[in-house]
């Protein structure tokens, strides 16, 4: 069991108001603000101080972190890593490719990546380095660091940059995966490689110093003897090894992973710090000579239970900073914050776990810097949020309000009524819950005060998949630590295990296993075995990025929008998790019970044989009607079809001829469709106006960009159930850029009935049409540069429908057309849009009111700019409100509105009214009988 509702995480969504941004459609920025991601460098330029996340862009505060807002100049690649000022400059180095290591950076065939840090499809590769000589008013990328002015430097050196220094000189350094360069032009129209032993120039960079004389400080990165610490005596043209044999005095090596340089401000002092193979520190070593040959020594120890500042993960993140009041004092931190002199030796004024009290610094920590303008004042980017210490690092205070780069690999929302609340799946803070009205707070936080819509940690797994349901309201699926499945009952309350993926075994474990439920794995090439104690599904070991799973709810239409079929009716219908191992694909019947007693029954619908060597399941989908059909693509482009589920004693196994799988692309005759095999599947999306049509997207990078222009990441298939000819695939591309890695798809009904529109997030943005099967589609860009940067929106959530409430003490409810549209971004958080949704209870519709279950409520509470009432009305009535002071005072009367019988919202916007306590008054009026109900509310302005 796990409950992780850390209270001090719980920030102000809406509160902090909401961003609207022009579309085609009406998009809100949900938050959540204040979270932070991946803040890897953090620069003072002038009064301003600027945060630069790997997932997130540029943001900047001028309050001293009191708030923050993104800096809109800069519309460049959104994946920093590093910044610099000087020569009347700021220099933006991106891309993280030499940080990230996912264990499958490696995809064979045509798109092979060599490059450390793609995860498959998606490997944050950078735009080279932005410069801005006007304070941040304009930028431009368009210098010798990338020459053609792409956005995404597909190959070559500059895929990511390191860091980026300028030396006293002017002189200005970029430290990236082969190598170091300089140049002497501030704009950088020219750059040079600097030059040493084939070592130094062909390994990747990851940090250097230069001091006052213009000495220059570089570390390598790689693994003995090919890792060490090289320095410049001609101002950074050609570098030497340190062949000091101090440095080199443990296991024969300065560093197996990483070194950092440090060298305090007008001093000969030169700290320099290298890795275990572990990734913990392995030794201090200093300098205080300008690091002459004789002149080292040890200056603090390697990482142990008493001193661990960098614990596993030194290559990414390692900070080396010295106080700018002391010399010989440091910090040392990465996955804790510690400080180091030879008076005090070690310190640890940090901690991690609590975020609720003056000494939490989150972990990872990227990067430290100082007030220019008070010497005891320092702010520290990490995974989470920026923190700053005003008092030399005696105590910390959280400086994130308004900062928001956290990264969603998935999302959804809850859907019961007025518990309307978002769940994502973030790379950095896990599961994420937006807990929207207070009861519900208290309720699963066993609190009894108020507290403000926000989000909250509620399952500490990252970069997952969620779900939520529509037949159980209260159900919240999200990706385990493992890649296995975690289940909640309590909107996120507490989680139990559902499934597990061994990480290192080969077995499947089911942890919530009842002596009545039913496994049946099948045996490779043989009819079913039914196993009832552990369901060993015989995988290979391998884990996959990330496991794919989709919660599959069929709802006929004749059942929406009628009162008459209710929770007990709705949860008898069928229920289904589909759900991918390493190699196989599963079927979990009524996940989540069933009113009829039925339990969670587990079914492994596929053998072995699908997949070929490194190849893993990217993405799943289902039909979406009562046949159920399951699609599943691959790592190397595969799309398979698994028919005929819910027929247990079926042979799930192609090799043996069987009908059930499938591989519906093939044999696919069009050229250009030839050349996206072996791409990556990034989704499925089948059409809910016509189930007979899908499109799909593809991603993952190779290094021919002129032939990456030819290829189209967006097909659509029409014909996709026959099993006597393969469907027919057609690229649609349009308008979209010509190299734009896709992401996610899925289509919305149009409330009107003339058909769907298709949402697809891509590398820079998301993008929206309505004529998907047009020779040549017109897609419009819905978040793009202007909005959020250059931000990639890995999922997209569609909820078809709503549960309305119809009693608060048993929680019954019934189903609502919805369609609100949801999108997890990579580093702008979640976004949505109502501009799609189908009216709720309007005249015509199938709702009837039962004459006791007149209701008024709340929408929001509190609610920005305005008010908006639910109205659930048995009859006819005349409809009343007024917005009352506390203090008695009619503020302002509402236009009266006569309604039909039936549930309604109503909004009423109160933007000039001072935020407060207020009361609103509603009077109804059906055929003379009149009742008034007054309500408290809280507005926000």
């Amino acid at each position: 069991m796990k409950n992780i509702l850390y209270t001090g995480l719980i920030w102000i969504w809406v509160l902090l108001g909401a961003t609207e941004v022009a579309a085609q459609y009406d998009w809100v920025e949900g938050g959540p603000n204040g979270f932070g991601s991946r803040t890897r460098t953090l620069l003072f330029n002038g009064s301003t101080l600027y945060a630069g996340s790997a997932t997130g862009g540029l943001w900047q505060t001028t309050n001293e972190g009191a708030s923050w807002s993104r800096t809109e100049s800069y519309t460049g690649n959104t994946t920093i890593t590093s910044m610099a000022s000087g020569n009347e400059r700021i220099y933006i180095g991106t891309g993280e490719t030499s940080f990230i290591a996912y264990g499958f950076s490696r995809i064979n065939g045509d798109v092979r990546i060599d490059k450390d840090g793609f995860l498959g499809y998606t490997g944050l590769p950078g735009g080279g380095v932005y410069v801005s000589s006007d304070n941040g008013q304009t930028w431009s990328n368009t210098n010798a660091v990338n020459p053609n002015g792409v956005a995404i430097l597909l190959d070559g050196p500059f895929l990511g940059i390191n860091k980026v220094g300028v030396a006293p000189s002017g002189r200005i350094f970029i430290a990236c995966g082969e190598g170091l360069y300089y140049s002497d032009d501030p704009d950088l129209g020219t750059i040079t490689k600097c030059l040493g032993s084939p070592i130094f120039e062909s390994l990747p960079v990851l940090d250097f110093d230069i001091s006052e004389n213009g000495t220059v400080f570089a570390g390598t990165s790689g693994n003995i003897p090919n890792d060490s610490l090289y320095i410049s005596r001609d101002g950074g043209v050609t570098f030497e090894a340190a062949t000091d044999p101090t440095l080199y005095s443990i296991s024969g090596a300065l560093s197996f992973q990483r070194i950092e340089v440090e060298i305090p401000e007008g001093t000969d002092i030169v700290y320099v710090g290298g890795t275990r193979n572990s990734g913990e520190l392995q030794i201090l070593w200093r300098s205080d000579d300008n690091g002459q040959p004789g002149s080292w020594s040890q200056y603090a120890p390697g990482g142990a239970p008493e001193f661990s500042p960098l614990g596993t993960g030194g290559r990414s993140a390692f900070v080396l900073e010295s106080f700018p009041s002391d010399p010989n004092k440091l910090i040392i931190a990465g996955s804790a914050f510690f400080t180091y002199s030879e008076e005090e030796k070690a310190d640890q004024p940090a901690q991690s776990f609590f975020p609720g009290v003056n000494s939490y610094v989150p972990a990872p920590i990227y990067t430290v810097v100082f007030d220019p303008n008070d010497e005891n004042t320092f702010y520290i980017g990490t995974e989470n949020e920026i923190i700053r210490s005003s008092d030399g690092g005696q105590t910390f205070d959280r400086r994130s309000k308004g900062y928001n780069t956290t990264s969603f690999y998935g999302v959804a929302a809850v859907t019961l009524d007025e518990e309307d609340a978002l769940v994502g799946g973030s790379i950095e803070n896990g599961t994420i819950y937006n807990f929207n009205y207070t009861a519900l707070v208290q309720n699963l936080d066993d609190r009894n005060v108020a507290e403000p819509r926000g989000f909250g940690t509620i399952l500490g797994a990252d970069a997952g998949k969620v779900a939520t349901s529509y037949l159980y309201p209260e159900v919240i699926l999200a990706q385990a630590s493992d890649n296995g499945l975690e289940l909640s009952n309590t909107f996120g309350g507490a989680f139990d295990r559902f499934y597990s993926l061994g990480r290192n075994t080969s077995e499947l474990k089911i942890t919530n296993l009842v002596q009545s439920d039913t496994i049946i794995d099948r045996a490779d090439n043989a009819p079913n075995v039914s196993n009832a104690t552990t369901g060993v599904m015989r995988d290979n070991g391998k884990l996959s990025p990330v496991s794919q799973f989709v919660l599959d709810e069929y709802i006929p239409e004749e059942l929406i929008g009628n009162q008459e079929v209710r929770r007990d009716s709705l949860q008898k219908l069928d229920s289904y998790i589909f759900f991918c191992s390493s190699d196989f694909v599963w079927m979990v019947s009524y996940p989540t019970g069933n009113p009829n007693g039925l339990l969670p029954r587990w079914n492994r619908i596929t053998n072995r044989g699908l997949l070929d060597g490194d190849e893993y399941f990217t993405a799943i989908t289902v039909s979406g009607d009562e046949t159920h059909t399951v699609f599943v693509g691959t790592s190397k482009g595969q799309i398979f079809r698994i028919t005929g589920i819910t027929d247990t004693s079926t042979v799930y196994d192609a090799s043996l001829g069987g009908q059930n799988v499938q591989a519906i692309n093939a044999n696919i005759a069009d050229p250009r469709y030839r050349t996206m095999e072996g791409r990556w599947i990034t989704d499925i999306a089948i059409d809910p106006t016509d189930t007979d049509r899908m499109a799909i997207t593809y991603a993952s990078y190779g290094g021919n960009t002129a032939q990456d222009r030819a290829f189209s990441f967006l097909w659509e298939a029409i014909n996709i159930y026959s099993t006597t000819s393969p469907p027919r695939f057609t690229s649609r591309r349009g308008n979209l850029p010509p190299t734009e890695r896709l992401y996610s798809a899925e289509f919305a009904e149009k409330p009107d009935g003339s058909g769907s529109v298709l949402f697809v997030g891509g590398e820079s943005g998301l993008y929206s049409t309505d004529d998907f099967s047009a020779t040549t589609p017109d897609y419009q860009r819905e978040l793009g540069p202007e909005n959020m940067g250059r931000e990639a929106v890995y999922d997209i959530y569609v909820r078809r429908y709503q549960a309305q409430l119809l009693d608060e003490a048993t929680r019954d409810f019934y189903l609502e057309k919805d369609n609100r549209v949801f999108v997890g971004t990579n580093g702008r958080g979640i976004w949505f849009t109502g501009s799609l949704e189908f009216q709720k209870g309007t005249a015509g519709d199938n709702v009837e009111v039962t004459p006791q279950k007149q209701m008024v409520k709340l929408v929001e509470n509190p609610s920005v700019g305005g008010l908006s009432l639910k109205l659930v009305l048995p009859n006819k009535a005349n409809v009343t409100s007024r917005l009352i002071g506390i203090d008695g005072r009619v503020i302002e009367n509402f236009a009266p509105k006569i309604y039909e019988a039936g549930v309604y919202t109503t909004s009423h916007e109160l933007s000039g009214i001072p935020s407060g306590v207020y009361l609103v008054e509603v009077t109804i009026d059906q055929a003379g009988k009149v009742t008034r109900e007054t309500l408290k509310a809280v507005l926000v302005n």
